[in-house]
């Protein structure tokens, strides 16, 4: 439903585009016909399919594998040669080529594989292990500090991504949000936006049922459009939300 009451482009790249739809704000007609599309006409050629999905293929490999792993995966020839290993090869090689068909490829769609390549970086890491240097298990060092390694490098790597943007919008939304539930009565929150904005960082959701919501939220439009929003709404309280000040709160919207 989705798809088709918002999109132009399709899921998979040999899909047709579809006609422009009638967007009520700018915000979405922007978002689906600019950042969504960009990626299906950026593969129109099976050479900018390898390129696009190779790129991310790559990031998929350095968030998540990292060089510390990447040296276990190294023997892998000597691992494939145990049909123990087949169906976990096999795995990872259907979702990959599933993928080259798709418009949109994120990093979190190929997790469903990371447990096929944690089966091979355990035997990767089993080979290492048996290594043995004169008078020592060399093997077995090499393979705890390429363990410490990743943790370290992990654990870099999260404490990055909570300083990232996403992550403060994601809590000053989740501030507001309770601080409205635990408000009495219902409430109608009219989002304000700066021109220019981060298109993903979105405020307005809703519940599936949106009239039932204790709170419902909703793009600030023309004052005449928002006089009629208002009066639909007449007996719930009603908010503005300034989304891109410093620090986003509430304030008594004026009807």
């Amino acid at each position: 439903m989705h798809q088709e009451t918002y999109h132009v482009t399709p899921v998979f790249l040999w899909q047709d585009v579809a006609d422009e739809p009638e967007y009520r704000h700018e915000e979405l007609r922007e978002f689906y016909l600019g950042a969504a599309s960009a990626s299906y006409y950026g593969q129109r050629t099976p050479s900018e399919v390898v390129e696009a999905k190779g790129s991310i293929l790559l990031g998929f490999w350095l968030v998540h594998l990292r060089l510390a792993l990447t040296i276990p995966l190294v023997l892998l020839p000597w691992v494939l040669s145990d049909r123990r290993f087949f169906i976990p090869l096999t795995s990872i090689l259907l979702v990959l080529g599933a993928s080259l068909g798709t418009q949109w490829l994120l990093l979190h769609y190929l997790a469903p594989i990371l447990p096929a390549v944690l089966i091979l970086l355990v035997a990767g890491f089993l080979n290492i292990g048996a290594w043995e240097t004169p008078g020592r298990s060399g093997g077995l060092l090499v393979a705890v500090g390429l363990s410490c390694i990743f943790l370290l490098s992990s654990m870099t790597q999260i404490l990055s991504y909570v300083r990232e943007p996403h992550h403060e919008f994601a809590a000053a939304r989740t501030r507001i949000a309770h601080q409205l539930e635990a408000t009495p009565g219902r409430h109608l929150v009219v989002v304000r936006y700066d021109p220019g904005r981060n298109l993903h960082l979105e405020w307005v959701y809703n519940r599936a049922e949106i009239d039932a919501a204790k709170v419902v939220w909703a793009r600030e439009m023309s004052p005449e459009q928002n006089s009629r929003l208002l009066e639909y709404y007449w007996d719930r309280h009603a908010w503005l939300l300034e989304a891109d000040a410093e620090i986003p709160d509430l304030q008594r919207y004026r009807r």
